[in-house]
């Protein structure tokens, strides 16, 4: 079993050097490090209330705070699952849907990993809402995110880092491209399940934890697992793909 069903860790290795390079932020803790899932929905909710059970819930849903099952786990795929059987009671309750999601990492190559998500409904004739996304933390020190190119539209000049900020959401392309200092990033979005957002947010030097930034594959906006979601009749599955080039 795993807690939290999260990334921890993705380095790739530098030739010249032979050195490790870690590729996720290793925070002050596991919520500040490697790459959260956000499930069954992003972000906080309206007046935190999911209304198919009229009852309270946090931001981000349930996935990073249950105990997911560890399955297929060789030198190149781990695959982890969470049953709705799995989740703490108080959660069946807010949630009333039975799922089982299953969270797949591949390393396709020596700087490329695939990350996907999968949903099945194990009630088909009851509709599972969901609106999920994952929450990647890339290493990256504080002073040179004003440096940063992306090609997003609106462009991310007009983010002031050092002030206490939300997330900032951009259209997700087919391909979004970024040079940070030590790497160049890309992130590949599903061409068949496009992922509307690409949700942008870190930290300053006020906080414990500051030199990263994350890049936040949101499948829908703020509160659309309540009036926009992805309705599952059987199952539903999208990936994200990260590609990192060390300079």
């Amino acid at each position: 079993t795993t807690k939290a069903g999260q990334v921890l860790s993705w380095q790739i290795l530098n030739l010249e050097t032979g050195k490790w390079v870690d590729i996720l932020y290793q925070g002050s803790s596991q919520k500040r490090s490697g790459i959260p899932i956000l499930f069954p929905f992003a972000n906080p909710l309206k007046n935190n209330i999911l209304k198919y059970s009229g009852k309270e819930i946090t931001q981000h849903g349930f996935g990073r705070n249950s105990v997911w099952k560890l399955g297929k786990n060789t030198e190149k795929i781990a695959e982890i699952s969470l049953n709705y059987k799995d989740i703490d009671q108080k959660f069946q309750e807010i949630y009333p849907f039975k799922f089982e999601t299953t969270i797949e990492v591949e390393l396709l190559e020596h700087s490329k990993i695939k990350y996907t998500l999968k949903v099945i409904n194990l009630e088909p004739e009851k509709p599972l809402p969901i609106a999920p996304g994952i929450h990647p933390y890339f290493s990256l020190l504080h002073d040179f995110k004003k440096n940063i190119k992306a090609n997003l539209k609106p462009d991310i000049q007009d983010i002031n880092w050092e002030k206490n900020m939300d997330g900032n959401f951009r259209d997700f392309p087919e391909i979004a491209e970024f040079g940070l200092k030590d790497y160049s990033l890309k992130i590949y979005n599903n061409k068949q399940n496009m992922t509307k957002n690409l949700v942008i947010w870190s930290q300053n030097k006020s906080k414990e934890d500051y030199d990263f930034i994350c890049l936040e594959p949101f499948t829908r906006d703020t509160n659309g697992i309540n009036e926009d979601p992805i309705w599952v009749n059987k199952e539903w599955k999208t990936d994200w793909v990260f590609k990192a080039v060390l300079k």
